[in-house]
């Protein structure tokens, strides 16, 4: 009896400190996929900078070029005007003006016309005067344009993953706005009465831009997704998801504009802090949903992760859980 009950013991000893490792390996199994998921935005996002300085380089050089191009000409300009100042204020310019004015004078002396018409004659042209060059303080003239706004730069890359969270339309505008240049998330949004100006409204109430963003940018972006989106895959594509989306809750409308099929080979990562760039204000009402809570839930305690992470915080607000738990399983006591 003795030996059978040290026995027992002993198993569940063994089975306690096995399940305990179990769960060690799980929880640094976690760390080492959050740690992945960091490392591969870090690369991303290094390359996306290089493609940016790659096209930024070759737009310079193209500059450079027309820089080039238009002084030559500028050049050849001066020339020619200082050659004709030369010829016209130079040493013998007066002598030049003089002899143009005996040359008038003369033809009108010689000039057939009788006393009654010399009358309706036009005056002799006046001595050619000499004229100064103006050489004092050139003045900068600035051309009338707009700067280009800085929102694109502030919000997460188009091909970012929508995380398995249902988005509010408001949401997806605050939150993940570039990727309305993909034809789908801009037609959720146009089949959803999100017009130019209210979409317009929403990004200027809710982020920081300089200058403010224009109705008619946010048009034009809409429009030019949308018709390559018909383009692509004809009319019949608008007209079928304009019906699904109208009628569509948040959590289906959003599983359908995730990226998918030949999209996921173009996916870029991105984290909760590129989410919070010159964020003016959360959601609120009935455009704040479950993401803007995960969203906050990370903002206030400083914690980031990658974004299709935050279905974890989003189940566990859900559920009343702590959401640390269902992130570090091992490292929240």
């Amino acid at each position: 009896m003795g030996g059978s009950i040290m026995d027992s013991h002993g198993s569940n000893g063994d089975a306690a400190g096995g399940n305990d490792l179990r769960i060690a390996i799980q929880g640094l199994q976690e760390k080492i996929v959050t740690l992945q998921e960091s490392f591969r935005w870090e690369v991303n996002t290094q390359r996306r900078i290089n493609d940016d300085l790659t096209t930024l380089n070759e737009n310079l050089y193209k500059m450079v070029g027309v820089l080039g191009s238009r002084i030559d000409t500028l050049e050849r300009g001066n020339a020619t005007i200082r050659s004709y100042i030369n010829e016209n204020h130079g040493d013998g310019g007066k002598d030049k003006a003089v002899d143009r004015k005996s040359l008038v004078v003369n033809d009108s002396a010689e000039s057939p016309s009788s006393a009654e018409t010399a009358k309706l004659q036009s005056p002799a042209p006046a001595l050619l005067q000499n004229t100064t060059i103006n050489t004092g303080k050139k003045r900068n003239y600035m051309l009338n344009k707009r700067p280009v706004h800085d929102l694109t730069a502030k919000m997460p890359p188009v091909m970012v993953q929508f995380p398995a969270v249902p988005l509010t339309d408001t949401e997806l505008i605050v939150f993940f706005f570039n990727s309305v240049s993909r034809p789908i998330v801009a037609l959720r949004l146009s089949s959803r009465n999100w017009g130019p100006s209210d979409v317009t409204d929403v990004l200027n109430e809710h982020r920081h831009i300089t200058p403010p963003y224009l109705r008619n940018t946010c048009c034009a972006k809409s429009r030019a997704a949308i018709r390559r989106g018909k383009d692509m895959y004809g009319d019949v594509w608008e007209k079928d998801n304009c019906e699904y989306f109208a009628s569509a809750d948040d959590a289906a409308a959003t599983d359908a504009i995730r990226l998918s099929g030949g999209e996921l080979d173009h996916e870029v990562a991105c984290d909760v802090d590129g989410l919070l760039i010159d964020l003016k204000k959360y959601p609120e009402g009935h455009g704040a949903g479950i993401f803007t809570q995960s969203v906050k839930w990370c903002a206030e305690r400083d914690v980031n992760m990658n974004v299709h992470l935050l279905c974890k915080v989003a189940a566990a607000i859900k559920n009343d859980t702590d959401p640390y738990e269902a992130l570090f399983p091992q490292g929240h006591a």
